[in-house]
């Protein structure tokens, strides 16, 4: 690869990154609702809304708003998970490896299963076979996901390891 397709590919990528990153900011400003009283409630003191609002910094403008993220970003702080109070950073190095055995497995997993099935399908090219194939194929891409994660499997479970419960 030459250096022009190079610098050409990075600027690209830099490009679709910021723009990623501002119309997901701009999603989350323009939906409806106040984080903010949300968090304290309808019946919050009038105080402690404008002092909440200061600590998240959204008594300033979107535009400071999104330029603030983007300086705190360039530093590696992700923010504070408005919902269980854990640095995102936090969540982010414990789920991260959950995450990469679910990659790993996931792709052990349809390797191990799909090319047995293929070769099967293609030496014994028979019609009902093969559309029973296509048949449980498509139900299974059409299931949602959740569905095959409930509680099953101890991962996919409430973790409390940062003090607090969330998701992983």
């Amino acid at each position: 690869m030459t250096r022009r397709k190079l610098l050409g590919r990075t600027i690209r990528a830099i490009v679709v990154t910021f723009w990623v990153m501002f119309i997901s900011f701009a999603l989350i400003r323009i939906t409806p609702g106040d984080p903010v009283a949300t968090r304290l409630g309808a019946e919050a003191d009038p105080a402690r809304v404008a002092s909440l609002r200061a600590e998240l910094g959204l008594d300033k403008d979107p535009f400071t708003q999104f330029v603030i993220n983007l300086y705190n970003l360039t530093k590696g702080d992700l923010g504070t998970s408005l919902v269980t109070g854990v640095e995102v950073s936090q969540i982010v190095k414990v789920s991260f490896p959950v995450t990469l055995s679910y990659i790993a497995l996931s792709f052990l997993g349809a390797f191990l299963i799909s090319i047995p099935i293929g070769t099967i399908i293609g030496w014994w090219n028979k019609a009902p076979l093969v559309y029973a194939f296509r048949a449980v194929t498509s139900i299974i891409i059409a299931t949602p996901n959740f569905f095959y994660c409930d509680d099953w499997y101890p991962p996919f479970q409430r973790s409390t390891r940062l003090g607090a419960s969330f998701w992983i």
